[in-house]
């Protein structure tokens, strides 16, 4: 992606004054570098809502606003979505994708082709949202930088700005225990121990939204959730405010008609879906609220049914496709879609990066037999159109009993999304539905910290208490 020099440097020049001291601190120690043709390798760690976003927006405008190339990655299609030229890790560098990993997994990344010479002159690499980045991916980067720059030292000599939260959600391991979730962090690669580190601390996500009593509160009790520090039983178990809970006996439109006020007008409401919506850490829960949403939705229901068919055609009278129908995978289309004009969906494969990456949030306008067309809801490229086909796609769940082909629409309804999912996000309004409690580290601070204002924040729980896992030794420095 190109960007205009001059461009760049009026954003560079507008947004340096507002700068905080962290900020601007962990600015001048990356441009030094910059500037001075050293290697540098940084990692900001960025508590939810302290201006992390705003600062790689700074850092990114400023390589290229001097005609130089900066790439911005992120974990997630989410996170990605929010920097300006943004992709996902697994996109821009080709990095495979794997249930499990290998200290032996090479970017596939050919010495002459296009993605290798911009690895040649890249000046400055943002990775976003690395807490949740397995260390095997970011260590096979680091293998390929080497080796396409020549240079035997890490990350080729590129300067190097990861960002995270070590208190949000850690690497998927794909049945894997808290010690393998552990040992898969960044910060266990033997890469981490050249990385400087920088805090933010200032919440001004919440001190832009909230009087200063509130922005207080909220502040410490996200502090003492992510650090594992507040008072909690036995089982894991905090309390939680009482101003933001909605009993779980109480019927799920509660929370769906907090998060969701005015269905009937959001279809004529650009921004409105872009804003809130409701978490719950398992898939199952997020698919029963879904449809729950799409019962209340306004308009005309339409259904679309997958083709699928097995991958080995000897597996095929094994496997007709009644039975094909049944099967589901997270993060996977499922076989019968259901859709409103106007409602909300999310993409869950790159298309088009940087517009369209797995996790992009679309407003459905049209739906044909074929093809969707949408809005992009969030993001750089809010606003823009696109045209939606039904694609084939394989899953890559090694438990499924047969490999198989779906021929079908990438997304899935979007009113709720797992937490996992939200991460990177900043919202107005959240509900969170913990009916079913949070079951890895750093799931309840994930949920409770996307919201931009305390006031606006709602958690479906039985009782008063709800539980709360980390690992403290995650949080603990080498």
């Amino acid at each position: 992606m190109q960007f205009d020099t001059v461009e760049q440097a009026l954003i560079t020049e507008a947004r340096l004054p507002m700068l905080t001291d962290e900020q601007k601190a962990v600015y001048e120690s990356v441009t030094r570098n910059l500037v001075d043709g050293t290697s540098g390798l940084h990692f900001l760690d960025a508590p939810a809502g302290t201006g992390k976003t705003f600062l790689l927006e700074v850092l990114l405008a400023f390589v290229r606003s001097r005609g130089e190339v900066a790439l911005a990655v992120a974990a997630s299609g989410i996170a990605a979505t929010l920097l300006p030229g943004g992709q996902t890790a697994h996109s821009t560098f080709k990095i495979p994708i794997r249930a499990i990993r290998s200290s032996k997994d090479v970017c596939a990344v050919g010495a002459q082709s296009k993605q290798a010479a911009v690895f040649r002159t890249v000046r400055l690499i943002v990775w976003d949202e690395i807490s949740m980045t397995n260390r095997k991916d970011l260590e096979a980067v680091d293998r390929c930088l080497r080796d396409v720059r020549k240079q035997d030292v890490p990350f080729g000599g590129v300067v190097f700005v990861c960002a995270g939260d070590f208190r949000q959600l850690l690497p998927v391991v794909v049945h894997g225990t808290r010690a393998n979730s552990v040992m898969a962090c960044v910060s266990r690669s033997p890469l981490w121990k050249f990385f400087r580190r920088h805090r933010l601390t200032r919440n001004i996500r919440l001190l832009s939204s909230s009087d200063s009593a509130t922005y207080l509160r909220y502040t410490e009790l996200l502090k003492q959730i992510g650090s594992g520090t507040i008072d909690q039983d036995a089982e894991e178990k905090v309390s939680l405010p009482a101003e933001i809970i909605i009993s779980a006996e109480a019927p799920l439109n509660d929370l769906i008609n907090f998060v969701y006020p005015s269905f009937e007008a959001s279809v004529e409401r650009d921004g409105y879906f872009a804003s809130r919506a409701i978490l719950a850490p398992y898939n199952d829960s997020v698919d029963a609220i879904n449809e729950t949403c799409l019962g209340m939705f306004p308009g005309s229901l339409r259904e679309y049914r997958s083709i699928d068919s097995v991958a080995d055609e000897d597996a095929a009278t094994h496997f007709p496709p009644e039975l094909l129908n049944q099967l589901d995978a997270p993060n996977f289309p499922i076989h019968l879609l259901r859709l409103k004009v106007g409602m909300p969906v999310v993409l869950l494969r790159n298309i088009n990066p940087p517009r369209l990456c797995n996790g992009t949030r679309l407003i459905i306008l049209a739906m044909g037999e074929n093809v969707l067309r949408c809005k992009i809801a969030a993001g750089q490229f809010t606003g823009d159109e696109i045209l939606l086909p039904r694609i084939p796609l394989i899953p890559s769940n090694a438990d499924l009993p047969v490999s198989f082909k779906r021929l079908q629409f990438p997304v899935k309804p979007s009113f709720c999304l797992t937490i996992h999912k939200s991460q990177g996000q900043s919202l107005d309004t959240v509900g969170i539905d913990l009916s079913v409690g949070c079951f890895t580290h750093g799931q309840l601070y994930t949920a409770l910290s996307r919201a931009k204002n305390a006031a606006n924040v709602r958690v479906r729980i039985p009782g008063t208490r709800t539980r709360n896992v980390v690992f403290p030794e995650v949080l603990t420095e080498d």
